[in-house]
């Protein structure tokens, strides 16, 4: 799995996306640099966040509260932190090229809010899953009707838990669910992948969001976790509503060959929607990893010719109107048939920062 550490599409991913293609100089993208701040263990001193701003209201003008001191300056939180109305006011056609793909993810959450019917997650986890089952599409009749409800019931804990003032229901999913452990530092183990993006995604929170730097050592579940979800809560990063509809969620099982398919949230391959950049905004990251798959899907791939997963893009708004993607990858663990997370992570033009 490529972890993402940056909010931001580089001139890779554009490359990437338009082989061939002329580069483009962007002249209204900023580089906002988060010096040391962020205690992210020895391997991270500086991060590099590219933040699309423009005209329009100020940001951070509303619905966010402002942060104390962590190394970075107010302007550089007020754009992190900006609000989702600003960009409503960008303007599509002020651009030279309208078309450009790195413009069209400025603009992503206009066209979600336009595009997209919203859920209110209030109405509970049995609603919510009856509410996504239209999205759920299985091409190749991988599972039974049984399965597929599984899934969406477990979806649906996923976002009632993201909605709640409290982590109890987080907590009551991972210790409940026998393929999840918390994402504990091991100083046996001090180069795991998990505990380097826990560090990091969580590290970025504590000095944008907290106003101070993370402490790598910290436990997960007894430290960090109460701490962030009074975060989320405090600057409205809690889930209010959940996309439903052709527009709003996609969720797709299919059964992964080999571990690119484990790859792209099912945004490639022969399922494909026909506009897979509807999914996709401007920034890219993972959720704040408190909790780990027992065992990952790829090493389950690595002892069978076939695993069964799930992809899930549901769009998300926070409770202050700001829109993302939550992007989650799933698998039917062979251990005990049971739907396991495998990663999540989200993407949005503006600061959705979730637990993972």
């Amino acid at each position: 799995m490529t972890d993402q550490t940056s909010p931001g599409h580089t001139q890779a991913d554009a490359d990437k996306a338009h082989p061939g293609a002329p580069r483009r100089s962007v002249p209204t993208r900023r580089v906002v640099v988060i010096g040391a701040g962020v205690a992210v263990l020895a391997f991270a001193a500086v991060i590099v966040f590219v933040i699309v701003s423009g005209g329009g209201r100020s940001v951070g003008a509303t619905g966010v509260t402002p942060a104390g001191d962590a190394g970075v300056t107010e302007r550089e939180r007020r754009i992190f932190l900006t609000d989702y109305e600003a960009a409503l006011d960008y303007d599509p056609e002020s651009f030279d090229d309208p078309e450009d793909e790195l413009w069209a993810y400025v603009h992503r959450d206009q066209q979600w809010a336009a595009e997209s019917e919203f859920f209110p997650i209030a109405d509970g986890p049995p609603a919510i899953a009856q509410a996504l089952a239209p999205s759920l599409i299985d091409p190749s009749g991988v599972v039974d009707h049984r399965l597929e409800r599984e899934l969406l019931d477990a979806i649906a804990q996923r976002l009632w838990a993201y909605s709640q003032d409290t982590p109890d229901a987080y907590v009551e999913l991972v210790e409940n669910d026998p393929n999840l452990e918390w994402n504990e530092p091991d100083p046996a183990d001090p180069d795991r992948v998990e505990q380097h993006r826990r560090n990091l995604h969580v590290g970025v929170f504590y000095a944008y969001v907290l106003g101070r730097p993370l402490d790598p050592a910290s436990s997960s579940r007894a430290t960090l976790l109460p701490e962030v979800w009074a975060g989320l809560r405090d600057h409205d990063f809690l889930v209010e509503a959940c996309g439903i509809g052709e527009r709003g969620a996609r969720i797709i099982i299919d059964r992964a060959l080999a571990p690119a398919q484990l790859e792209g949230y099912g945004l490639d391959g022969k399922h494909a929607p026909d506009d897979p950049d509807y999914w996709r905004s401007n920034g890219g990251r993972y959720g704040m990893q408190m909790c780990r798959p027992a065992r990952t899907a790829e090493s389950w791939l690595s002892e069978s010719p076939s695993l069964t997963v799930a992809h899930a893009n549901i769009l998300v708004r926070l409770r202050d109107g700001r829109l993302g993607n939550w992007r989650s990858t799933w698998y039917l663990s062979p251990r005990d048939r049971r739907w396991a997370l495998d990663h999540m992570g989200v993407t949005s033009g503006k600061a959705v920062l979730m637990v993972w």
